[in-house]
């Protein structure tokens, strides 16, 4: 298994630097790039798959990266973060807990998604995904999708008359529209609109290799956008 770093860092959104990423998942998505990492770290090649995702907190924004190799955050904390603060972020390497996973233990676990579906109108060649709105067929999104990612939501209802969605255990914790314009060197480009949401809830391993593998490469669309991130925590 290749190296992994789970790293958190806290944002000031007072502060200008700040503002400015969190009003854009594109601007912010580059400035992970450009000022956590080096492109040396990757020899001239594509930079690998880097996740990140935002958590709200009391006093603003926990930023949390993925990534195969280790960020610097020296010019991201100057500009967004708290540099007076020098626990207000830290890094380590996720590797060793990741080839802990076994079969058949539960972990508390969050993650951002957007949930959607596919829907092809008649005549249309190809499908067009659209958003799913109701949180319990959202809930119902990620317990289907489990399987194909090494885990299991457990039940944890007592009345078999309770739907699938209300019996399972997770819930969902936040959830917003985001829109934001895509576009390249400043210049403006189409809107993009996410409908993000955030889980939070109890899974069960069920293939540990496969749920590395989920992990690593993310889970779900919009990576880019600060979605796809799933973070296990002791229970």
């Amino acid at each position: 298994m290749s190296e992994i770093y789970l790293s958190r860092c806290a944002l000031n959104p007072r502060r200008r630097g700040a503002s400015r990423l969190l009003a854009s998942m594109e601007r912010m998505h580059a400035a992970i790039l450009q000022n956590c990492f080096h492109e040396s770290q990757w020899e001239g090649e594509a930079p690998p798959r880097i996740l990140w995702r935002l958590d709200r907190h009391q006093k603003g924004y926990y930023l949390y990266i993925q990534s195969p190799v280790r960020p610097d955050f020296t010019q991201f904390v100057e500009e967004a973060g708290w540099p007076e603060i020098k626990s207000s972020f830290g890094v380590k390497n996720y590797q060793p807990f990741m080839e802990r996973l076994a079969e058949g233990s539960s972990w508390n676990f969050r993650l951002a998604a957007t949930p959607t579906r596919a829907v092809k109108g008649e005549g249309a060649k190809r499908s067009k995904r659209i958003p799913i709105v109701k949180d319990e067929d959202r809930i119902k999104w990620l317990a289907s999708r489990a399987k194909g990612w090494g885990f299991e939501i457990p039940q944890v209802a007592v009345n078999p008359a309770e739907s699938e969605a209300n019996g399972l255990a997770v819930a969902i914790v936040e959830k917003e529209r985001i829109r934001f314009q895509r576009g390249k060197s400043g210049k403006p480009g189409s809107l993009v609109t996410l409908n993000r949401v955030a889980f939070e809830g109890i899974l069960t391993v069920k293939d540990p290799e496969v749920l590395r593998s989920a992990i690593q490469n993310g889970l779900g669309a919009a990576k880019a956008y600060g979605c796809g991130l799933l973070t296990l925590a002791p229970r």
